[in-house]
């Protein structure tokens, strides 16, 4: 039977492993979830790929981690962009969205990755918030590198102790931007914690060979969804042997419901609540999906 290389590689995540148990890694091609998350947003082309990037790297990471409950990854500066903000359920639920100044965007001279430039010393901060569980866990980097990739290498590096390269791949310009199917993709492979019992010097070898061969890797090999992931895997550690485990399916899917909009307004005081009544509704935006709420203020008051 046929296989349909486009429902195999859109909107997954891959989990492999590299020759022995210690390099382990991710593989992505993004399409649905791209284009689901942004058609939301009429966002200037930079920041919409400083949101994409942040797609692409969240769910290289979150396919790391077991948990449930919502995985967020921010970035946070006082620049032109001041937030940009991903979350991701342990569902596979993606959305995502971005603040920023647009006057100060558009006067922005972006030569290159406009990481840089929009977000100047600014922070990425990541947490997973575990259902049923009272604590957090969070994690916390300073933006140091010319791109997202290179700030959650830095990261794990310094924080967790942990050898990782992260590659990503964006549309570049503004009108592939405006192409109604988004392509990105990106790649990511970490060395595991040495156990006691493993020799070190074979096992150093092995991550070694693979950062070299995953930096003959180009963007448009990454942007390219033709490629079953296998193949495209086998292809660049064939040497050291790859295995490639059940990958982890990802869509575009807001959290916004009418009821958890209700919820939250009724917290407010009822002062507050009869500020926000515009012509006998008070009106609710959700900033990740743009859905529009209209509630009936009588009903926030009882």
């Amino acid at each position: 039977m046929s296989v349909n290389i486009e429902q195999v590689m859109i909107d997954k995540v891959y989990p492999f492993q590299v020759g022995g148990a210690r390099v382990l890694g991710r593989y992505a091609h993004l399409d649905n979830v791209i284009t689901g998350v942004l058609e939301h947003h009429e966002y200037p082309w930079p920041v919409t790929r400083l949101l994409a990037e942040l797609i692409v790297v969240g769910s290289l990471m979150v396919t790391g981690f077991k948990f449930k409950g919502v995985f967020t990854l921010q970035v946070v500066s006082k620049g032109p962009v001041r937030l940009l903000v991903l979350d991701i359920t342990s569902d596979g639920n993606v959305r995502a969205c971005a603040k920023f100044d647009e006057t100060a965007v558009s006067k922005a001279q972006i030569d290159g990755n406009p990481l840089t430039t929009l977000i100047p010393g600014g922070n990425i901060v990541f947490s997973i918030d575990q259902e049923n569980e009272k604590d957090i866990y969070q994690g916390i980097v300073e933006i140091t590198g010319n791109n997202l990739s290179e700030c959650i290498n830095h990261y794990f590096r310094q924080s967790e102790q942990i050898n990782t390269t992260v590659m990503v791949a964006v549309p570049e310009t503004e009108s592939e931007f405006n192409n109604s199917n988004i392509q990105a993709g990106g790649i990511m492979i970490q060395q595991m914690p040495e156990k006691p019992d493993q020799a070190g010097e074979e096992d150093d070898n092995t991550w070694l060979d693979a950062v070299t061969k995953m930096s003959t890797l180009k963007s448009s090999e990454l942007l390219d969804g033709s490629k079953q992931p296998e193949q495209m895997l086998y292809n660049l550690f064939w040497e050291e042997g790859v295995g490639v485990f059940e990958p982890k399916e990802l869509k575009a899917q807001c959290r916004c419901s009418m009821d958890k909009i209700t919820t939250m307004l009724q917290r407010f005081s009822e002062a507050d609540i009869k500020s926000m009544v515009v012509d006998g509704q008070v009106e609710v935006i959700c900033e990740f999906c743009s859905k529009k709420y209209n509630l009936d203020p009588d009903t926030l008051l009882e």
